[in-house]
């Protein structure tokens, strides 16, 4: 089985800031919800960098399996750029799908 390289994510692991990773795994929940594929995501509690990273790199394996839409369908719900969005990658898909999940929060957070 191929595992995932956790070293691509700019070092999730040292994310500190726990209530910051508990935001981020609420937003990739739900984006992953809003395009149906909740079910392939599993996030353990409390919420660690390497814990979310290979969560959500496992969760976009399997769904890349899936007819062709689906992974497309996720990303446009993560409003990933279709140039980011082609990458075939999935350790760097992965962790694109953790910045944006990241910015997200971040401008939640400025603008409320």
């Amino acid at each position: 089985m191929i595992q995932p390289n956790p070293n691509l994510f700019g070092n999730p692991f040292e994310w500190q800031d726990l209530q910051i990773l508990e935001l981020v795994a609420q937003q990739v929940e739900k984006d992953f919800l809003s395009a149906t594929l909740d079910h392939y995501l599993e996030i353990e509690r409390p919420v660690q960098g390497k814990g979310l990273y290979h969560a959500v790199w496992l969760a976009i394996s399997n769904v890349s399996t899936l007819a062709s839409g689906s992974l497309q369908q996720l990303l446009y719900r993560i409003d990933l750029s279709e140039e980011k969005g082609r990458e075939t990658n999935l350790e760097i898909l992965a962790e694109e799908i953790l910045k944006r999940c990241l910015q997200k929060v971040i401008l939640k957070k400025y603008y409320s």
